[in-house]
């Protein structure tokens, strides 16, 4: 089978979609039962409902994406894993002690998208005819390839533009964080200033253009070429892997932006745990220390000599697990008691749309409500906006669109032929799926590389067939 043909892939049996209709309804009508069994204990209204629903969802999630199968993550799933992880359970340890009106809203929306989000994906694959068992199917295949000259050749274009934007960043930048940090290790408030400085001394589009480069093509470069070069091992991926690996993570080092660089790492240990297929060894454990190692040394450099090595590895643990939830939480604290709802006007597109002024929510409740007079923002899950704008119908129909999404995603990768650059941009949707924990929808969707990654991949991909193409070509004209 060549490169980027479609896998045929069963129906979806009715009677499973039913089943799984079935299932959901039962889990709905259970809680509500529990619920109003226990109106007025907010203990087991946290613990008991949300323990029913996690369950549920945990269950369905394995019948339509075989959840617990660890050794074949998915999208959906690698998805499900981190949102419990950073907002649903830190979430209800939050909830557990605000049980005025803020806190039930908050805690419907984050226990809603338990169900939600599971919804979105079961209509995805059903309109896309996609069963678990062809998602295991497919990721039971082998890793073909998919190299080519022209492959090659798009690969040193986009390695060129992030050279091009590392060259930049370089020439206009002024001071370099990842210099000043060396320079002045411990001083934080004259890293705190290089940060701001860096932040406010560049435009608006040469901001989008950094971040192409940062959140998009350097990371899809990397994991692309490292795929290729583990699977080809030729000299001209061993020689590209070698140089742009190290290139784009410097790129993203230069401005201490301690998250872009763990997420390339994070991407590089999530495709090769795919290419072993879920086997521990010293390189996978290797892969995964080095998603914390850049973060540790930043924060080491700036606050070490303060806090010491201990506390800054706590402090990541807390950044990871309990501050997004923290930071979501304001969301519904805020809207409607203090500002009404947005109807959509957080959202540049529809506020045009709509003939609205467009309000940056995170800005709103960061330097309006959280720091007043100070400047920042206060990025939270995807629900968070979707709260703002609608209320808890916004949370739901986020929910389900999100889900329809993944589950989209999901069931094109599995009619897609299993190479190289198919299993690295499921890498690459993995963390940029895992950042509506942190994002709004429409920019998880943008900026943060979900669209362009798939656009990326399908320029790669048609590099490669149209090498195979022509190759059919020439062999069908010497043949006659």
């Amino acid at each position: 089978m060549k490169a980027g043909s479609a896998e045929v892939v069963a129906p979806m049996r009715w009677g499973g979609a039913l089943a799984l209709g079935v299932f959901v309804g039962s889990a709905v009508a259970s809680a509500v039962v529990v619920t109003s069994a226990v109106e007025g204990d907010w203990e087991i209204r946290v613990f008991g409902v949300g323990g029913v629903l996690l369950i549920v969802s945990a269950l369905w999630m394995h019948r339509l994406v075989r959840l617990f199968d660890l050794s074949r993550p998915t999208i959906p799933a690698f998805f499900w894993f981190t949102y419990v992880a950073m907002i649903f359970v830190p979430g209800s340890l939050l909830a557990l002690n605000r049980p005025d009106e803020s806190g039930r809203a908050f805690l419907t929306g984050i226990q809603s998208v338990l169900l939600a989000v599971p919804l979105g994906i079961a209509i995805a694959l059903a309109f896309a005819g996609v069963r678990g068992s062809d998602i295991k199917r497919h990721l039971d295949r082998e890793i073909g390839g998919s190299d080519s000259p022209a492959l090659q050749g798009v690969f040193v274009v986009l390695l060129l533009a992030c050279l091009s934007g590392t060259a930049f960043y370089l020439a206009t930048a002024g001071r370099i964080g990842l210099v000043e940090i060396v320079r002045h290790r411990g001083d934080v408030p004259a890293l705190i200033g290089v940060r701001v400085e860096t932040a406010r001394g560049f435009g608006v589009a040469t901001r989008y253009l950094f971040g192409a480069v940062e959140q998009v093509i350097g990371p899809f470069l990397v994991v692309s070429s490292l795929a290729l070069f583990l699977r080809t091992r030729s000299r001209f991926w061993t020689s590209f892997a070698a140089v742009s690996v190290p290139a784009c993570i410097l790129h993203n080092a230069l401005s201490t932006q301690k998250g872009n660089v763990a997420l390339i790492f994070a991407m590089m240990a999530l495709y090769y745990w795919m290419y072993r297929r879920g086997r521990l060894g010293v390189w996978i454990l290797g892969a995964f220390a080095l998603v914390f190692a850049y973060p540790f040394f930043v924060a080491f450099m700036i606050r070490g000599e303060h806090l010491g090595a201990w506390r800054l590895i706590l402090g990541i643990k807390e950044r990871l697990l309990f501050v997004p939830a923290y930071v979501l939480f304001p969301y519904f604290d805020v809207f409607p008691s203090s500002v009404p709802f947005l109807g959509g006007a957080s959202s540049r597109g529809i506020a045009f749309l709509l003939g609205r002024e467009f309000v940056n929510v995170p800005r709103l409740i960061y330097e309006g409500y959280l720091f007043p007079g100070t400047e920042g923002n206060s990025n939270a899950a995807f629900i968070g906006n979707a709260y703002a704008d609608f209320g808890m119908p916004g949370v739901l129909l986020a929910g389900v669109l999100a889900g329809c999404i993944m589950g989209g995603l999901q069931a094109w990768l599995t009619r897609q032929h299993r190479t190289e650059l198919s299993v690295a941009l499921a890498a690459f949707l993995m963390i940029a799926i895992w950042k509506l924990n942190s994002t709004a929808l429409p920019m998880v969707l943008a900026s943060h590389g979900l669209a362009p990654g798939v656009i990326l991949y399908l320029v790669c991909r048609s590099a490669a067939t149209h090498a195979d193409r022509s190759r059919a070509g020439e062999r069908g004209a010497w043949a006659t």
